[in-house]
């Protein structure tokens, strides 16, 4: 993930922001790193933001 330039500065694709990103929601899930680790190749960035926003909607729910 990432390469190194002349500075020692990371730099990273598109895709490795994205694997980033989907590694966030999913660690929002509360979900164990082994089950995101499984999930990360599986799930688009869509089925796993449809899922936190369900988990947004059950929390606002429960504080109504």
């Amino acid at each position: 993930m990432g390469s190194k330039e002349a500075g020692g500065r990371r730099l990273y694709s598109e895709e490795d922001l994205l694997r980033l990103e989907k590694i966030m929601l999913l660690k929002s899930l509360s979900l164990p790193l082994s089950d995101i680790q499984s999930l990360l190749d599986e799930l688009s960035i869509r089925q796993i933001l449809k899922a936190h926003q369900k988990l947004l909607e059950n929390q606002l729910a429960q504080l109504q």
